[in-house]
């Protein structure tokens, strides 16, 4: 019996092990009083989400009917990545992990410099002038905006600020007036991150459709590709919380 049982825990182990691994962390909304949006996110004080890392930081509060978003780079490469793509924050008109309004800032603007992109990021400019190069913030899915791009001083309540600071990092705050949603639940779902190489690739791998074929054995392949995201963290996160 006692061999048994010995035997039980040895086989249980690892899949307990493998269980805890695959334990997703969970974020929600976090409180924050009087949110200003200068880049600064001393507000914000401790309180965001993977403060210490070398990566990134990042949080997301409500207030007097409004969403706000922080988030803090310090990874370079991923720095490069945000003022070349943008920065995603995705709000979904339910508690369900999926796409709803989009804003997307900032995103690198060609026409305004000269040269290729990468020699832009190799050479003497710097990287605020980069963010400045910006024509806009980019919108989808909201329910009373047209998708596309409207400008920094628009009269919809939209706004969000990038900036490089002393320590060489990158910092991002964004502001969106929940009024310009409709949502369908009270509890609803924010997906907040950068919108890398890594995330569109998954992206589109995600949306193609399944092979079907079967392979040696019977056993079902497909025809996705394995993609491995270049960062040692997520750089896509989900909160969830109540809007009212």
């Amino acid at each position: 019996m006692l061999k048994r049982y010995i035997l039980f825990i040895l086989l249980a182990f690892p899949i307990f092990l493998f269980a805890q691994k695959k334990s997703k962390e969970k974020f929600t909304f976090q409180e924050v009083a009087n949110i200003k949006l200068d880049g600064d996110l001393g507000e914000w004080g401790s309180g965001l989400y993977h403060e210490e890392s070398d990566v990134w930081s990042f949080g997301i509060a409500t207030a007097q009917n409004r969403l706000f978003a922080a988030v803090r780079i310090k990874d370079p490469q991923l720095i490069n990545e945000a003022i070349r793509n943008g920065v995603l924050l995705n709000i979904s008109y339910s508690n369900k992990k999926k796409d709803g309004a989009k804003l997307i800032y900032p995103r690198l603007n060609m026409e305004k410099l000269e040269g290729s992109v990468e020699e832009e990021f190799r050479g003497d400019i710097s990287k605020d002038k980069l963010i400045a190069s910006a024509r806009g913030y980019y919108i989808s899915g909201f329910s009373r905006l047209v998708d596309g791009l409207v400008s920094f001083n628009n009269q919809y309540g939209i706004r969000a600020i990038c900036k490089i600071d002393s320590l060489g990092s990158l910092v991002y705050e964004a502001e969106i007036p929940l009024e310009l949603i409709k949502f369908q639940t009270n509890e609803i779902a924010v997906e907040l991150g950068i919108n890398t190489q890594y995330t569109q690739m998954k992206k589109v791998s995600a949306a193609r459709p399944q092979s079907n074929i079967m392979g040696v054995y019977g056993v079902r392949q497909t025809n996705k590709r394995s993609i491995k995201n270049p960062y040692e963290e997520d750089t896509s996160v989900w909160f969830m919380g109540v809007i009212r």
